[in-house]
This record gives structure tokens, C-alpha cells and sequence, in this order.
């Protein structure tokens, strides 16, 4: 693996395939609610699958909210996508610009996003999308209602959750602590409002310029209802939509068999694309 500083503090990490290569990268966006995570926090064995089958694998960190709002967020992972269409050769020795993006959660909202910055832009567009449990719509009412799930833990006070936000940007946050904004916003239902300066801050995405989609969800997804990914399914043109039958949201935090087998089927399906 490596890391390279790409722009003041952000950094991506990059991995290169050894054998089968495709010449493709897969992009990956970490999740986190847009307040908390890193570049780190896919499990290296998912990582490996994409190695074996011969796709490079880079994954970014961005800026994160409250001490950075969506427009902000938005232009870091543009910046760190710029950096890759302008270095794939002279710094990661790659022979090919090619790339899928790769998200999870509120990662995949932001593969979303960019995918609607690369519309306006002179850049290709992905070769294919992977959507783990994302959404694509911050102000949907489904994602503004009180949640049930959140509210059976006890509201953080004021003074604790002020305590938790920076007085300058940060792009990585640590899930032990920052999971508290995330959750007590979810209880108020006031989430949005941590992330956006207006509702306009989100840039419309045009679906026909989304790619082949493959979209992995659970049903009863506590946190992101699993409703927002069979809506995907019909604005989407070319897509794939595996449902697993577990109440859970990030269902791959933990590396199993059953989930191996799925990125694995993911990766089949990628392979014919």
C-alpha cells in the first residue's frame, strides 16, 4: 500500500493489483454520515478480492462535517478525483485512467455526487458503480424522520456533542467519539442541518448518466430504508440489487463467509461489465 498527501492534509492510499490486471481502479469512498470515518475503513480482506481479480484499488478521505458543509465536501473528493485523472501514470504508474467508483453509506451518496461534478466536467464517467447501502438524496423525508432505532440510546447533552466539533476542518474523525453527532442528530432529526448551509447545496444527479449500478442493502435496514435502494432500482437504467435479510445497516463490518461470497458475486458481476 501506499499514501501519498495529495492536497494540504488529505490523503488517498493506494493499492496496485499484481496479478490479472484489468488496468481499472476501483475509487472507494468511506462511509460514516458524513461526520465521522477514514480512508481506512474497509476491511483489508474485501480490499485483497479486488487485488486478486486484478483491480487497483484507491481509497480517499475527504473533509467532514459540522466544520465542513456539503459544497466543501463535495469539492475535496473532486479535488482527490482531479488528482487521480492528473497522476495515474507519472504517480501511480498506471497504464489507464479507468475507474468504477465504490461506496458505502453516506460514501456512496458521495459517489453520487460526484458522478454529477464528472456530468459538467471534461472527465469520463465511471465504468460502473458499487452501492453498498448508500442513498442519493440527502434531504429525502426518509432520511429526515425522528429515528426509532437511535432514540432507544440516551440523548448526548449540548455541551458533550459541542465538545466533539474541531475549531478547524478535519478529514477523518474517530468513529468512538464522533458516532455521537451522528446518532444525536438522527434522534432530533436535525442531521441535514450539521451538513448543509441550504438545500440547494446538493448538486442534482441526472440518472441516465449513472452507470451500471450494483446495490447491496439489507432489508431491514435500520438506518438507511431499504426502500431508497429499490427506488435506485427504477431511476437507475442497468442495475443489480441484492437484498439481504438481516435488520442491519453496515452488515460487512465484519468479515464473514456470507460476505465474502458476496463481494465475490460482486466482483463476477463487475467482471461481465
Amino acid at each position: 500500500m501506499k499514501q501519498i498527501i495529495i492536497n494540504q492534509q488529505q490523503k488517498i492510499n493506494f493499492y496496485k493489483a499484481v496479478k490479472n490486471r484489468k488496468d481499472k481502479t476501483i475509487i472507494y469512498i468511506h462511509g460514516g454520515g458524513l461526520l465521522y470515518g477514514n480512508l481506512n475503513d474497509l476491511p483489508n480482506e474485501y480490499i485483497d478480492l479486488f487485488l486478486n481479480n486484478g483491480y487497483d484499488f484507491l481509497s480517499m478521505d475527504y473533509l467532514l462535517a459540522p466544520e465542513s458543509k456539503l459544497p466543501e465536501i463535495q469539492k475535496s473528493i473532486f479535488d482527490a478525483f482531479t488528482w487521480f485523472q492528473q497522476n495515474f501514470s507519472a504517480k501511480l504508474n498506471l497504464s489507464s485512467s479507468k475507474y468504477i467508483l465504490f461506496g458505502r453509506s453516506a460514501g456512496s451518496y458521495l459517489c453520487y455526487q460526484l458522478i454529477a461534478q464528472l456530468d459538467k466536467s471534461k472527465f469520463d464517467l465511471p465504468i460502473a458503480m458499487l452501492d453498498f447501502y448508500g442513498f442519493f438524496d440527502l434531504n429525502s423525508p426518509k432520511l429526515k424522520v425522528l429515528s426509532k432505532y437511535y432514540q432507544q440510546y440516551p440523548v448526548p447533552p449540548d455541551n458533550i456533542l459541542n465538545s466533539l466539533i474541531e475549531d478547524h476542518k478535519i478529514y477523518e474523525g474517530d468513529i468512538q467519539k464522533r458516532f455521537l453527532l451522528y446518532v444525536a442528530s438522527r434522534q432530533k432529526g436535525n442531521w441535514q442541518k450539521l451538513l448543509l448551509n441550504s438545500t440547494n447545496d446538493q448538486i442534482i444527479l441526472n440518472f441516465k448518466q449513472v452507470p451500471p449500478t450494483y446495490i447491496v442493502h439489507c432489508t431491514e435496514d435500520f438506518d438507511v430504508p431499504f426502500s431508497i435502494s429499490l427506488s435506485k432500482k427504477f431511476k437507475i437504467e442497468n442495475t443489480n440489487l441484492v437484498s439481504i435479510n438481516k435488520k442491519s445497516h453496515d452488515f460487512d463490518r465484519e468479515v464473514t463467509n456470507d460476505n465474502i461470497k458476496i463481494y465475490n458475486d460482486m466482483i463476477d458481476w463487475l467482471n461481465n461489465i
